[in-house]
């Protein structure tokens, strides 16, 4: 099976990463490789930025890709989508009891043990409120603009705190649900070992496509994508039950 790795940071952003150095990669281990760097924050912050940005992956045999903030306007002008081979959409902030923008920056540094200086700053008799926020967050983008994967879905906080309840497996349930009615894909993480497999299995059930990546900002984690083949081995995830982006299969027709 085609490994392709879709979810890739590189210094265009804030990735420690060249690109030369994540192609490089991406050979060695065999994978079909993406960069999808930030858009509309890391650097590339304007629509000019994100034109030199697609034009500079245009000189590379890569897929173009960029990975937006569910929750903020991120769409482009038609002559810069038709450059996008795709769009991954995630969750990097959430708003506070006081309706106050909190990014999660600091959360996933330490959860990617980057640093250790992490301390929760959230209501934890919230988690449920900001759970079922993340998710009107998230249809409404889905509904309101193109978003081809969900980018690591499950790497929250409040996921984590909630534990295996009975309203988090009803959370996972409609998060599903709204991948499949959007057609969005679902990504498998290498750098977050997520979502876990009873999640992967229940998406697949339900149809939705399965997308990978290995979320690299640091050279270490660059193409590490352990987790995710092992995740297709137990499972025996099939290619047609993978994401391809419109650009690979208006190659293979």
């Amino acid at each position: 099976m085609q490994i392709y790795n879709l979810h890739t940071h590189t210094t265009l952003s804030d990735g420690s990463a060249s690109i030369e150095y994540v192609i490089q990669k991406a050979k060695e281990k065999g994978y079909k490789l993406g960069i999808s760097d930030h858009i509309f924050c890391g650097g590339i912050n304007t629509l000019e930025a994100v034109e030199r940005y697609l034009d500079t992956l245009g000189r590379y045999e890569v897929l173009r890709g960029a990975e937006a903030n569910i929750g903020e306007d991120f769409r482009l002008p038609d002559r810069l989508a038709y450059k996008l081979d795709y769009c991954i959409a995630s969750v990097h902030y959430y708003f506070n009891e006081h309706r106050e923008k909190e990014w999660l920056s600091s959360y996933f540094g330490n959860r990617a043990k980057h640093h250790n200086n992490y301390v929760p700053n959230y209501n934890k008799g919230l988690c449920e409120h900001y759970m079922e926020q993340i998710l009107k967050m998230v249809e409404e983008t889905f509904k309101t603009q193109r978003v081809d994967i969900y980018g690591h879905p499950t790497v929250l906080p409040f996921y984590e705190d909630l534990g295996r309840t009975r309203f988090l497996v009803e959370w996972e349930d409609e998060m599903i649900g709204l991948c499949k009615k959007y057609q969005v894909a679902l990504e498998v993480s290498g750098l977050w070992h997520e979502p876990n497999m009873q999640l992967v299995q229940k998406a697949l059930r339900q149809g939705v496509k399965l997308s990978f990546g290995c979320d690299g900002h640091k050279l270490e984690e660059v193409c590490e994508l352990g987790y995710v083949e092992k995740m297709i081995e137990v499972l025996g995830i099939r290619q047609e039950q993978c994401y391809k982006p419109a650009t690979i299969m208006r190659d293979n027709d």
